[in-house]
């Protein structure tokens, strides 16, 4: 069946509040982005780096094929047999690597690296069906295609995400009257771009994956392969 992969964004920042924590916008009014030769060439550029976590999921053979259904809405003559959950996060850390120029002002320029995951992810297969049996191994190969899905979708997103992150700051850096104003609006830039991101790959989803059921007839292959309707 389709899913509708949850989305998560948290994040945690040396010298700033986590990401999920907004920034007062009138903190960040006199910070502003400004090219590497402003900081007087005593920073490197601003960086950012999205990195995919490996997959690693868990069978769950807790609930019946009713109790499965009862959980998505599908019509009356529909049952579920197996269910694939996701959940897309992005947590990251932060380098702030700071330098006082002349006049006082200070130029900040980060190091961004996002470690983006499915975790948890969670494979469902009704317990109405023997591990081991034909019709187990015919649901779990269908719900490792969903989960195949959205690792793929969690590839885009880290190759996308870090295009985004790496033109926040134009390989530049922040310039402010004191670090924390700076900080404050990297945070938050890097927050906002992060969430529309993860947000945007989760609203792509469920039509990614209608796709599978679409093209895989379950219980079709069920009745053929295995001699054996839905219960």
């Amino acid at each position: 069946m389709s899913r509708r992969p949850c989305l998560s964004v948290c994040g945690i920042a040396a010298l700033t509040a986590a990401l999920c924590t907004c920034a007062p916008a009138c903190a960040a009014e006199s910070a502003t982005i400004v090219r590497p030769a402003v900081c007087e060439g005593k920073l490197e550029p601003a960086t950012a780096s999205v990195l995919p976590q490996p997959v690693r999921y868990t069978i769950d053979r807790s609930q019946d094929v009713r109790a499965l259904s009862e959980q998505e809405h599908i019509g009356p003559n529909q049952r579920m047999l197996g269910r694939t959950v996701t959940k897309f996060q992005a947590a990251t850390s932060m380098r702030m690597n700071n330098v006082r120029l002349a006049d006082g002002r200070f130029c900040i320029s980060p190091s961004i690296t996002v470690r983006a995951s499915l975790e948890p992810a969670t494979i469902y297969v009704a317990s109405d069906y023997a591990e081991g049996s034909c019709e187990y191994h015919l649901i779990l190969e269908h719900e490792q295609r969903h989960l195949a899905v959205s690792e793929r979708q969690l590839a885009e997103l880290a190759r996308a995400l870090e295009a985004d992150l790496s033109g926040l700051f134009a390989g530049g850096a922040v310039s402010a009257d004191d670090v924390d104003t700076a900080a404050n609006l990297i945070t938050r830039r890097t927050g906002e771009a992060t969430r529309a991101r993860v947000a945007a790959t989760a609203a792509e989803s469920p039509s990614r994956q209608a796709v599978i059921d679409s093209s895989d007839d379950i219980a079709l292959h069920m009745r053929t392969s295995c001699g054996r309707r839905n219960p």
